[in-house]
């Protein structure tokens, strides 16, 4: 089957109307058209901008759509039509009489009116002239556009080997460190003795992700790698061998294969356009601080400063600060920023009121804007209307979720207790992990070399870990885990661990994790086994109860394509 007709096919959800969908000529971005009509619930349009932003927030992104991914996105796009239609039979009026709803609301749109006084008070003073951006080229042209110089290199390592005592302890000294040396000493002796250093590399080198490439590691720029192995590369000639050079890493055998000079990027129409968007942002960011500022200083605050002092034995309804009178922060609300904000200034105590009414200023801001807006008239009804339909759709899906949980267990008689579990080709292992997960580079290398300096795996995770809560109870400790409760992409990076070890930063998600193992794998029990393929019917049963109460949900409803849409993207495509 081709991928344009997988394509269509997503969408195809048994209704006959749906049958009839234009023939897709190439790919294309499937949110192209973002107010286009994509779906009719009776007579609800849903738009694919709709569908798009709840793709986002699920961490799905419909462009440039995989094979692998269409089964993921047709059942993303069912659940999106049921909520839709669960939303319509909630009783809305009610929920949104709620004070907790309201408040709720409130806040969602104080988030989103950020950028909307953004652009109508801050950008239209934001103007760069052509001289502005040629006089930035020639200033920056020694340091931005002149591309340094680079080398291209291969390497092999020679990393020391643990000695392991009979009781399993590792220890790594000064002796297996001069083993390393003495045997990368060897193999530089094997080299200019004649003997190929692309199969030396490829057969010996401890650098199992350019091992492969017979240590072949690309063009590299200063800084590229760790110092020591830099200063080496860059100070070699092209065929020269250098080394053993010592890093963290172990010893190294360097050789330098090319030589590119530093060159200079000349003037074009795109580096102007990229200039002039670097001029923009600055000064947008110059002036948005100013009114910012101004707009900080002519707000009235109102602390709640006996309830600060009791902070964090507080209800989460207990109100906080009062800004103009007009909008209240809650502890519920504050909370995670102000644990935030501790670990940032690295408040170990409870904190004075100052450290509080600072961090309640940052935390309440968008109240501000949300103000703002409402004076100036920016906070239409569109943007009402959006954060409305998101906090119903976010009670549709607490309801699905409800639902899925209290479904009625399966029958005693489809679980036979003494049957024993299914077997397996091999024992099951349960593996003792740490994790530390950051969302930016500069932070998960900041921690990970941390790590190398030999830091203690638990101070560290509690300073660089970026959620706080999981702080606080010690949940990067994820403890006895089995292969099926983790992504394949972390489990096959912990699985290969030794006890004690760590790994590198793993990309997952958009972000990045360190897995540490903290004890020998373990195989599972007889109890875990078969307590795991008692879930397993759990699930199912739960499973086949959902999709009857779903199928429930749509009785009555009429849904259908909007076919015109589908024409106009075939347009499209055809240009």
């Amino acid at each position: 089957m081709t991928l344009r007709t997988l394509l269509c096919s997503l969408l195809f959800l048994g209704s006959a109307a749906w049958a009839q969908i234009p023939e897709i000529e190439s790919p294309h971005e499937f949110n192209s058209l973002p107010v286009a009509r994509l779906v009719y619930i009776d007579d609800t349009a849903l738009t694919v901008g709709n569908f798009g932003d709840y793709l986002y927030n699920l961490g799905i992104h419909p462009a440039g759509v995989r094979e692998r991914d269409l089964d993921s996105l047709k059942a993303s796009l069912d659940w999106y039509i049921d909520e839709t239609i669960i939303c319509r039979d909630l009783d809305s009026a009610a929920i949104l009489a709620q004070p907790e709803s309201r408040r709720r609301m409130r806040w969602r749109m104080a988030h989103r009116a950020g950028p909307l006084t953004y652009t109508h008070l801050v950008a239209p003073g934001v103007n760069v002239s052509q001289e502005e951006v040629a006089k930035f080229y020639q200033d920056s042209l020694t340091t931005i556009f002149t591309a340094p110089s680079r080398r291209e290199v291969r390497h092999l390592l020679i990393a020391p080997r643990d000695s392991v005592s009979p009781d399993g302890k590792r220890t790594r000294g000064r002796i297996q460190v001069e083993a390393a040396r003495r045997r990368a000493d060897s193999l530089k002796q094997a080299v200019l003795a004649g003997a190929p250093f692309e199969t030396l590399a490829g057969a010996f080198s401890d650098d199992t992700s350019s091992r492969a490439q017979n240590g072949y590691l690309g063009w590299l720029f200063p800084g590229n790698t760790v110092h020591d192995f830099d200063s080496a590369a860059f100070a070699a000639t092209p065929g020269e061998l250098v080394g053993p050079v010592k890093t963290l890493y172990g010893y190294h055998l360097i050789r330098v294969e090319g030589v590119r000079p530093e060159s200079t990027i000349v003037y074009n129409d795109t580096i102007g356009v990229l200039i002039r968007r670097q001029l923009e942002s600055a000064k947008g960011r110059a002036l948005g601080t100013a009114w910012a500022d101004s707009l900080v200083s002519a707000t009235r605050w109102h602390y709640n400063d006996s309830a600060l002092e009791r902070v964090p034995n507080l209800e989460p309804s207990v109100w906080l600060v009062t800004l103009n009178d007009r909008d209240t922060m809650w502890w519920g609300e504050w909370e995670g920023a102000w644990e935030l904000y501790r670990r940032q200034q690295n408040i170990t105590d409870a904190g004075t009121l100052d450290d509080k009414h600072a961090s309640l200023r940052g935390s309440a801001f968008p109240y501000l804007y949300l103000q703002v807006a409402e004076d100036k008239g920016f906070a239409n009804d569109s943007l009402i209307e959006a954060e409305r339909w998101q906090y119903l759709r976010s009670e549709a899906l607490r309801t699905s979720k409800d639902r899925l949980y209290t479904l009625q267990a399966p029958p005693e008689d489809s679980i036979d207790p003494h049957s024993a579990p299914a077997s397996a080709p091999e024992p099951e292992k349960k593996l003792h992990l740490l994790q530390l997960r950051a969302c930016d580079t500069a932070t998960i290398w900041a921690a990970y070399r941390r790590l190398w300096a030999g830091d203690d795996f638990h101070s560290v995770a509690r300073r660089y870990h970026d959620n706080v809560r999981d702080i606080a109870s010690r949940a990067y400790d994820l403890g006895w885990v089995e292969q099926d409760e983790l992504p394949v992409e972390l489990w096959g990076k912990a699985w290969i661990l030794e006890p004690g070890k760590f790994t590198r930063p793993v990309p997952y998600d958009s972000c990045y994790y360190i897995l540490k193992l903290e004890d020998r794998p373990r195989a599972m029990e007889a109890r875990e086994l078969r307590n795991k393929e008692i879930e397993a019917v759990r699930r199912e049963h739960q499973k086949r109860g959902l999709e009857e109460w779903r199928a429930e949900v749509r009785k009555g409803h009429r849904i259908r394509l909007d076919r015109s849409y589908w024409q106009r993207v075939q347009q499209l495509w055809r240009r």
